[in-house]
């Protein structure tokens, strides 16, 4: 599975991440749009993680399929989340001001979608 491949090379990454605060021409929006995008993704995480025990549905997402398998474990689900939410981070730290709202806006409708599809598929409280 590709989790086992993931986690060292999260930490391979890190290492390099000495400084993780905002860059200076970081915005109010930029912060009102990343802390979205992490709700949604906690919450994607969180419906996510009932399709272990799931008969009837497993992940339908091409890249969370690769990822997780049709019916992820829990854990693989909280490491890869984990890794997705500090990574969408520094991307967006990284991006210039100008393109960093578009990537955050798309990520945000493409996490939003991934949850509307689990709660279609009855795993949303």
């Amino acid at each position: 599975m590709a989790i086992k491949y993931l986690t060292p090379l999260a930490l391979v990454a890190l290492t390099g991440c000495a400084h993780l605060g905002p860059p200076e021409d970081w915005t109010a929006r930029d912060t009102a749009l990343e802390v979205s995008w992490q709700v949604v993704n906690a919450y994607d995480l969180h419906t996510t993680q009932r399709f272990e025990d799931s008969v009837t549905h497993g992940e339908s997402n091409v890249a969370a399929r690769a990822a997780f398998g049709a019916n992820p474990h829990p854990r693989d689900v909280l490491v890869v989340g984990a890794m997705a939410a500090f990574s969408h981070y520094i991307i967006s730290k990284l991006l210039p001001p100008r393109i960093r709202p578009y990537w955050q806006g798309v990520t945000l409708a493409l996490s939003g979608d991934a949850v509307d599809d689990n709660c279609e598929a009855g795993f949303c409280d």
